[in-house]
């Protein structure tokens, strides 16, 4: 997933290791996810199931479950 950053930074000292690297995309997937869910709330509710699905798939990605 990370393979094109990781040769375009090259040995570059700010591009973190890679199980960082992965932590860090995890958590602002995780944010930019729920941002949407509060957005759906705001403007359109009747989508908001759209973004929670998504956050639920992402959870329980992360925890190796299966996906609803």
């Amino acid at each position: 997933m990370l393979e094109g950053y990781r040769e375009g930074v090259g040995a570059a000292v700010f591009y973190p290791e890679e199980e960082h690297a992965r932590a860090l995309i995890e958590l602002f997937t995780l944010e930019r996810a729920l941002h949407e869910i509060r957005y759906e709330l705001d403007n359109r509710p009747d989508w908001v199931s759209i973004p929670i699905k998504a956050v639920l798939d992402l959870l329980l990605d992360r925890d190796g479950g299966e996906g609803p």
